[in-house]
């Protein structure tokens, strides 16, 4: 059966949907980089979580794609260029 706009079934088909599209969920987002400036400084962390379930969360190290970096951003990402290069593997370019 195909349904058409404005029958009842499909008002109450897309009713149902938006109770089921109602919900929100906010995510928290959170990189590291090794500068200020997109392109010319290396992306080295990303992470992201459910606001109020930390437990759903995702993290992953990227290894540097510049040698240029910041000592004030390498204090707050606790590593060095070199470890995460050792640690991390192939770069993927997309």
């Amino acid at each position: 059966m195909k349904l058409r706009i404005g029958d009842p079934l499909w008002i109450k088909s897309v009713k149902e949907e938006r109770t089921v599209s109602a919900i929100e969920v906010y995510i928290s987002v959170d990189v590291e980089t090794s500068g200020p400036i997109p392109g010319k400084y290396s992306m080295l962390s990303l992470g992201a979580c459910e606001v109020g379930h930390s437990e759903r969360s995702f993290y992953v190290e990227l290894r540097p794609t510049s040698q240029r970096y910041e000592p004030q951003a390498m204090q707050v990402v606790g590593r060095s260029l070199a470890d995460l290069r050792i640690r991390v593997g192939t770069p993927v370019t997309l």
